[in-house]
């Protein structure tokens, strides 16, 4: 996903990104194997949403690159 928001062309092909991060999670999730009982970490998180969603698809353990988004969430 591209660092700032759209919309803006990347070698010829124009991108108009969206704001919402809940559609692009539903875009991620197919992809991603199952979560439970991982330990994650999500670089360049931001805000932490994708890694709070990672932990609520059963991820029990998660780190950001920031100290405020890092979660931990026991077993």
């Amino acid at each position: 996903m591209p660092w700032r928001k759209g919309p803006f062309s990347l070698y010829g092909v124009n991108i108009d990104t969206e704001w919402r991060s809940d559609w692009k999670w539903d875009r991620v999730l197919p992809h991603l194997s199952d979560l439970t009982g991982r330990t994650i970490l999500d670089v360049g998180c931001g805000s932490g949403y994708h890694m709070w969603r990672m932990i609520g698809a059963g991820a029990h353990l998660g780190g950001g690159d920031r100290p405020y988004a890092t979660v931990s969430v026991p077993v």
